[in-house]
């Protein structure tokens, strides 16, 4: 059971091919991702490469689960048993395990990134990229995970140079990222530090905690004559809680190979912001409701205009709300009315 099953799921689900069946006569014209988001058709594949690749002579081995901890292990173990090793990967999360756990001056380890239809190969020699990055070398993989991999999520807008960017500016943010780096660290531990570091992410201070700073952005798109835009809004304290937990189950030590989800220590992904659904691990996304039930029932419309009988809300029956994206609930005729004797809080004449 592996916690990229829920990823593998989300891209099958956008396109995926039939069942087919795999053979050295055939061919096929099914595009390479359509073709291994079918489970079948991936293990087939995986089946009649290891034959022929034992056949011959080469060594293989095959994962249970996720494959990238067993490449770059493998890889680490040829390169300090004196080999020179050329890792072909295309998958990013590789690359950000092998920057963080090969050995300074291990100058005989590369990486390939095939070429493909949309740009051209690529090598990477991991000793020299190290050294570009000098002590950012310990925050690869926090910084890699807490933006999204294949089993963290991303934050909307926030991506990995906005992280490394506040890494390298901010040594306290440095402390916090070495928090997800230590194995005898608690939950609360965790959850505050990151919390912490996405507070820092969205540039903002004084906020005292994300809830505050979600409803300061929410407050400030109000006031904007334009439709808001929700996943422009920071996470909620909740929501951050579980996407914490599920970085530092896939974070590893940067010094050792036994930490964590790509360090192969056995944490169970369901204390770490994960739960089980029939055979799989979906994520957790909150243990709250991103609102209160009586706000997730409102209805805002998007008229120019009047607010007429066509108006959505008027169709269900509500009065127009500072939701709404044109009349703001006041400058319409379904707006909520304003009883005799009561003033209008939005009346530019009230004192």
């Amino acid at each position: 059971m592996s916690t990229k099953s829920d990823e593998q799921r989300r891209r099958a689900s956008k396109k995926t091919s039939r069942d087919l069946v795999v053979s050295l006569e055939k061919s096929t014209s099914t595009s390479q991702a359509e073709f291994l988001s079918n489970s079948c058709n991936k293990t087939q594949i995986i089946g009649l490469l290891s034959q022929r690749f034992k056949a011959a002579g080469f060594t293989v081995q095959q994962a249970d689960g996720d494959a990238d901890p067993l490449i770059v292990k493998t890889a680490l173990q040829y390169l300090h048993g004196g080999r020179n090793v050329i890792v072909a990967s295309t998958d990013t999360d590789v690359l950000a395990m092998l920057l963080a756990h090969a050995k300074p001056g291990d100058k005989m380890l590369h990486v390939l990134h095939p070429a493909s239809s949309k740009s051209p190969g690529k090598v990477y020699d991991v000793a020299k990229v190290q050294m570009e990055i000098g002590v950012m070398k310990d925050n690869v993989l926090f910084a890699h995970a807490m933006t999204g991999c294949d089993t963290t999520s991303a934050l909307f807008s926030k991506g990995k140079k906005t992280a490394w960017n506040v890494l390298l500016n901010h040594s306290d943010m440095r402390e916090v990222a070495a928090v997800f780096m230590d194995p005898a660290a608690t939950k609360n531990d965790i959850v505050d530090a990151g919390e912490k570091f996405v507070l820092k992410l969205y540039g903002e201070k004084g906020c005292k905690n994300l809830d505050e700073l979600r409803c300061l952005h929410f407050a400030r798109a109000l006031t904007r004559r334009t439709a808001i835009e929700l996943e422009m809004l920071p996470p909620t304290t909740a929501a951050c809680k579980q996407h914490a937990l599920r970085v530092y189950l896939q974070v590893c030590s940067s010094v050792l190979l036994t930490v964590q989800q790509w360090c192969h220590n056995q944490l169970s992904p369901t204390d770490w912001g994960w739960r089980l659904e029939g055979d799989s691990l979906v994520p957790v996304t909150s243990e709250l409701m991103s609102a209160p039930e009586f706000l997730l029932e409102m209805v805002a419309c998007g008229c120019k205009q009047g607010c007429g009988a066509r108006c959505s809300c008027r169709v269900g029956g509500l009065n127009c709300t500072m939701m709404c994206l044109h009349c703001k609930g006041h400058s319409c005729v379904n707006g909520e009315p304003v009883h005799e004797g009561e003033e209008d809080p939005d009346d530019p004449d009230v004192l």
